[in-house]
């Protein structure tokens, strides 16, 4: 009489383990990168809204003077302010993930919202860059 014996080997059981095991690292990975650049296209977003919030103020001459954004590299700070750099009105910080390439100012002037344009260009580790551009009549662009 023959024994049947049922179920699984240790090593068949070992090799499913070691299958969910890898398949599960591999779906943490690129969960991690489009979280990565969601929050990327998010932050590069927020410059934008930024951007336009100032040209808007610029249009409808708020608080009779000139608007403008402000991006400096060190503190990853981006700032919309009214006046001068230093009259912040509203900030959005990039974080540590998210580099500015350079320290540059945007500045609308009241009324007509025209400006001698720039750009802000934005980096992070992964290698993705996008840059915000406002042409001399103040229209907004974004490259990425």
């Amino acid at each position: 009489m023959a024994i049947r014996s049922f179920g699984f080997t240790l090593l068949e059981t070992l090799i499913v383990v070691s299958l969910i095991a890898m398949l599960g690292g591999l779906s943490l990975i690129i969960h991690m990168s489009s979280l990565s650049s969601y929050e990327f296209y998010e932050k590069q977003r927020g410059v934008v809204d930024l951007v336009l919030k100032a040209r808007s103020a610029a249009l409808h001459n708020k608080g009779e003077t000139s608007w403008g954004v402000h991006t400096n590299e060190l503190n990853g700070v981006i700032v919309l302010f009214f006046g001068t750099p230093s009259s912040a009105v509203e900030s959005i910080s990039l974080g540590s993930g998210i580099q500015v390439v350079a320290t540059s100012t945007i500045i609308f002037l009241p009324m007509n919202a025209e400006t001698a344009g720039g750009s802000f260009t934005f980096f992070d580790s992964f290698g993705r860059v996008g840059t915000i551009g406002v042409n001399t009549e103040g229209g907004v662009s974004v490259d990425n």
